[in-house]
């Protein structure tokens, strides 16, 4: 053999073959101890998905298979796809972690779930490569929601409580007076409620009082339907049977339409128990923003003082005050009433 001949290295031929399964192999153990986590993770070049572990196919129910190759956008919904492109972006231009807090998903099977989300890029040669991590914290999340619910709601009928109402109220009250757009406040009284307690008992006067909110937010879904969910008008229990609803960027004349719409409504509504059904009314006021106004608590008291008319008036009626000199005719029409009642 001269020294031009070459022979057929087979062990080196084997020893490759050989470190390449062993990487072949490490990838899967990889794989597999990757599938093991509890969150999401995907390894992202900017084209598409090169891995996604159990847990990550899981969120969009898909498999490896379906999403390897694919670009993340494409399983995430259309309200989602600017939070995602924007995250990817960060993470592919910055050398720290971008992170959304909170990403509300709705999976194939109808379930709601939180993730938070966590994106930032990996040493790798070549074409640039990120991890995006999702943990699911749906639960946590879901109590926590949950615990604000229970404060700001009144347990009964699930119309916001008093408390809410103010500091919601209060804030619109500053918005109207620096936009110099319409506020209007009505509130409203179950007439005769005692009565139905003392008649009819508590578990039916509790019916009767969820069956006010119930009618009461169907008025306001079709009031609302059409306005910008910052102008919806919304509905609190204000204590006992006593009820007010804020209305933003109304007229007075608009707002009374809705306050006769609740009062029909309201009217019109059996109030259905296991041993009875019977109907109820209501007396309600209106009052709507002026100048002097600073808080809501001078609307409630304006308002009141109408609501208190309308029940001097006979009940199951609509009475307005829209200024503060309207509020002392109230009172006055209310003395003398009660004078001749007494």
């Amino acid at each position: 053999m001269s020294d031009f001949d070459f022979f057929e290295d087979t062990y080196g031929i084997e020893a490759a073959q050989q470190t390449q399964n062993i990487l072949i192999d490490t990838q899967e153990r990889i794989g597999m101890v990757l599938d093991l986590l509890p969150m999401g993770l995907f390894i992202h070049q900017p084209m598409g998905i090169l891995f996604a572990n159990q847990a990550a196919c899981s969120i969009f129910g898909q498999t490896s298979d379906a999403m390897v190759g694919q670009h993340i956008l494409d399983f995430v919904s259309e309200k989602n796809r600017p939070l995602i492109q924007h995250l990817m972006d960060d993470a592919f231009d910055k050398n720290d972690p971008a992170i959304i807090d909170e990403l509300d998903i709705i999976q194939p099977n109808g379930n709601h779930k939180v993730f938070k989300i966590i994106a930032s890029s990996l040493p790798w040669e070549g074409t640039p490569v990120i991890q995006i991590l999702a943990h699911d914290i749906s639960e946590a999340k879901f109590n926590e929601r949950e615990l604000i619910r229970l404060s700001e709601t009144d347990p009964l009928t699930g119309a916001y409580n008093r408390r809410k109402f103010i500091t919601l109220s209060q804030t619109t009250l500053q918005q109207a007076k620096q936009q110099v757009a319409p506020l209007c406040l009505i509130t409203l009284d179950i007439d005769h409620f005692k009565k139905v307690n003392d008649s009819k008992g508590h578990e039916a006067g509790d019916v009767a009082l969820k069956s006010v909110v119930e009618t009461i937010h169907i008025c306001l879904k079709r009031h609302n339907q059409n306005l910008d969910p910052e102008d919806h008008a919304v509905l609190a229990r204000m204590g006992g049977e006593e009820f007010a609803v804020l209305i933003p960027k109304s007229s007075p004349e608009e707002s009374k339409r809705l306050a006769n719409l609740i009062k029909v409504a309201i009217e019109d509504t059996p109030i259905e128990t296991f041993l009875d059904s019977f109907h109820i009314t209501t007396s309600i006021g209106l009052t709507t923003l002026i100048n002097e106004d600073k808080t809501i608590d001078h609307l409630l008291r304006r308002a009141d003082k109408a609501l208190y008319l309308a029940k001097s008036n006979g009940r199951n009626r609509v009475e307005v005050a829209l200024s503060d000199d309207d509020e002392q005719d109230v009172t006055h029409h209310i003395a003398r009433s009660e004078a001749r009642n007494d």
